[in-house]
Parts: structure tokens; sequence; C-alpha cells
């Protein structure tokens, strides 16, 4: 757990980066974010703490008049194009997705003009991610392998491995898992031979687990997850702590750790206030309700996620939202309510090339009609 006083220093130092940016010191106020706020690579005000919005805020005082669609006042470029990046990742995860993509374009594109493979390939990684949540299948691949061949060129093999990994995961849900299965190989050998950390972890991790649980390969699938989450936990990063004990039940849901395992998920993301995680969890949680009839339980849980996704623009978790719906409506007997549901999901996952979804939702659609 992080201690109180370590929440207190942070937000000292929060105050300096507001004073210092209000000085017109933003160089030396970009240096204490990194330093003291982010605690360099870890990342801490967000992956440790899931200060997001806090994080956002302080963020936006580097650009002119707080307006993000003008560039951050720094005088150093890497600077300027980290606080870009940064800025981006917390719109991603606080569901503003249309300027999260837009300033890690921005992000991406300035670090390609000056020959940074490295940092172009981690804005390019986040940049799929956000067209990954909205749906646009199409454009997170044609990011990914843009990622992907940013690292290959600048010999980067953990930026390699990232791209391997969404770029398998996309292969999943287009239904393709032996082109998916080469994606994250190539991940794991990356990182088994090349990295410190001989195994996939955060999202990467979660896909692979997905990926071995579809392919049917349940033990390998649990052993993957659980090696995960005990990494990421030792990590303190909540967000993927949560998304995979969300997992972990659903992949296990008769487990008498399951519920508590899910409700200890939903309970992180709340607190953490990123909306995307918050919504996976909560559809973790209706699986594990659908199983045991929960019904009521379901039905509150799915108006709260397509609230979020609705909002957001999170149209592969609308799918899975609308999927379960109809499963919920059809076990209480709403037929026609159920058949609109699963024809919404459907339409809506042809419309994004989604075959994982339209596939679920037909096999809805068939049980109906049966």
């Amino acid at each position: 757990m992080t201690s109180m006083d370590d929440y207190d220093e942070v937000r000292r130092m929060i105050e300096v980066v507001h004073h210092a940016c209000a000085a017109e010191d933003f160089d030396a106020a970009a240096t204490v974010l990194y330093n003291r706020v982010y605690r360099g690579p870890r990342a801490y005000s967000t992956h440790v703490l899931g200060a997001w919005e806090t994080t956002l805020d302080t963020l936006t005082d580097f650009y002119p008049f707080r307006d993000l669609s003008l560039d951050p006042r720094l005088e150093d470029p890497p600077a300027r194009r980290w606080i870009q990046h940064e800025t981006a990742a917390c719109l991603h995860v606080l569901g503003r997705l249309h300027l999260a993509a837009e300033l890690g374009g921005r992000a991406a594109a300035a670090a390609i003009q000056v020959g940074d493979r490295h940092n172009a390939a981690i804005s390019y990684h986040n940049l799929a991610e956000s067209h990954l949540a909205a749906g646009a299948l199409a454009s997170c691949r044609t990011v990914a392998n843009d990622a992907l061949r940013l690292a290959v060129e600048a010999g980067e093999m953990e930026d390699e491995l990232v791209a391997c990994t969404i770029l398998g995961r996309l292969d999943d849900l287009a239904d393709q898992h032996e082109q998916a299965a080469k994606a994250f190989a190539r991940a794991l050998e990356i990182a088994v031979t090349y990295t410190s950390v001989p195994l996939l972890y955060s999202l990467s991790g979660i896909r692979y687990a997905d990926h071995l649980m579809v392919g049917g390969r349940q033990e390998e699938a649990l052993s993957a997850i659980r090696s995960n989450l005990a990494f990421c936990r030792e990590q303190g990063w909540q967000s993927d702590v949560a998304l995979a004990l969300a997992q972990l039940a659903t992949f296990v849901p008769m487990h008498p750790e399951a519920q508590a395992h899910v409700d200890e998920a939903v309970r992180i993301s709340r607190t953490i206030g990123a909306n995307e995680t918050l919504a996976e969890t909560l559809l973790a949680r209706v699986s594990l309700e659908l199983r045991i009839k929960a019904l009521d339980a379901a039905r509150t849980d799915l108006s709260e996620v397509l609230t979020h996704v609705q909002s957001a623009g999170y149209r592969l978790l609308e799918v899975e939202a609308r999927t379960m719906l109809a499963m919920v409506r059809k076990d209480q007997n709403e037929t026609i309510d159920a058949s609109a549901e699963a024809e919404l999901a459907a339409q809506l996952s042809r419309e994004l090339n989604y075959e994982r979804g339209y596939r679920r939702a037909n096999e809805i659609l068939r049980t109906l009609r049966s």
C-alpha cells in the first residue's frame, strides 16, 4: 500500500510544479514533475497512485492558456515531447479518446522529425491504444505497424515487444489466431532473451493470457495471468492489478475467490478513476453475475458500463456490454429486447470490422431464433 507520507510528498511536489509554471519556469517545472512526481519512468503519480485527473491538471499548466491544442511552453524539445506524450496518456485513461489521439499523433510526429525513433514508437503505442479503444481497428493496425517498424530500425527490443502484442491482440479480435500466435511468440522471445523480466506483463500480459485461453491452453493462461498479477502488484501498478484480477476471476469463475477478485478489481478501478479499466472490470463482474443468474445486479452493472463507454467512445467495450445485456434479457425472457441488443452489437461489430464481437452477437441471435 502507498503510505500517506508518500501521497503528501507527491502533493507538495505538484504544488511546486504549479508555482514554477505560474512563474513561467516551465523547464524547471518539468524537471520536478519527472523526478519528484513521476519519479522517473516508474510514473508514480499515475501508475502507482492512480492520480490521473490530478496529473492531467498539472500537465495542462504547461500549455498556453491551458489549451491542449497548442504546444507546451518548454525550451527543451525532449521535455516538450514528454509532456505531450504524458498528456495523451492521461486523456486516454480518462476517456477523452479523440484529444488523446490528437496529442499522441503530435508527440509522435515531433519525435520522428528529430529522428527519435524510440520515443516515436512509444507515442505510437499509446496512439494505437486510443484507436483500439475507439474501435478504429484499421487505424490501430497501421499505427502499430509504424511502431514496429520504428522499433526494429532503432534496435529497441522492448518497443518491438509492445508493438507485437498490440498486433497480436488485433489478430485475436479478428479471429486470426494463428497470426496472433506468431506475434505473441515473438514478443515472448524478446522478453525472455533480451529483457530483465522474462515474461509478458501489464497489458501485454493480459492480452497474451487471453490469447492462450481462447486457444484452449487454460493452464498456460492461468500461469501467465498469475505471473503478471504478481509482477504488477510488486510494481504497484493499480490499473494493471485491477485488470489482472478481473481476468483471473473470469478464467476460473467457480474458484472460491473469484468474486472477491473481481470485486477488488472494481474497487481499485473506482479509486483510480480510470474509466476504461472500470468498464472492463465491471464487465468481468457481469460475466460472473450471468453465471450465477444474478440478473438484476448484472443489469445495474451494465447500465453503468454503457454510461461510461458511450460517453468516452469505447466502441469495442460497447459491443461487449450490449452482447452481455442481450444475454441478461434472454435469461429474463425478454426475447424481443434481447434480440434488439444482440442485433445492435452485431451491427456495431460489422461497422468496426470486429470479427470476435460479430461472431458472439450472432451466436446469441441464433440461440434466440432457435
